[in-house]
């Protein structure tokens, strides 16, 4: 082989190299940008997922708030319940006394009623300001 055709041959491998060379530079710079998109892909996927950790974190959090609410309202309703049983009790107790007393002391509490009205009046016991008064 001569000199030129030494010199041809290595002008083909040249060329022929920097044809695959300028493929793989293609190459690799379509797998950095696929990469790249992956990236991006990943870190969108993982702010989501953080956005719905703390989501479900926080309707945890509410959920329990919730229970706390029912569990109180419940027991203030229980509360309420002893509190008219008792207030029933005490009524019926009243009643039993109030229906113990006999005419006279209604007839003598309405006398001193009818007194301290006519004292605070300034008039006798027997004036019809007083009487209507009572």
């Amino acid at each position: 082989m001569n000199n030129r055709s030494q010199y041809s041959e290595c002008l083909r491998r040249l060329q022929t190299a920097k044809v695959q060379f300028e493929m793989l530079q293609r190459a690799m710079d379509e797998a950095q940008k696929n990469l790249e998109t992956s990236q991006k892909e990943v870190d969108d996927l993982k702010a989501d997922l953080s956005g719905k950790r703390t989501a479900h974190l926080l309707l945890s959090v509410l959920e329990k708030k919730e229970t706390l609410r029912k569990r109180r309202i419940d027991e203030i309703g229980k509360s309420i319940e002893e509190l008219r049983s008792t207030l029933r009790s005490y009524d019926i107790r009243f009643r039993q006394l109030a229906s113990q007393n006999d005419v006279s002391n209604k007839l003598e509490s309405e006398l001193r009623l009818l007194n301290l009205i006519s004292t605070i009046l300034k008039k006798p016991a027997d004036d019809p300001e007083v009487i209507t008064s009572l």
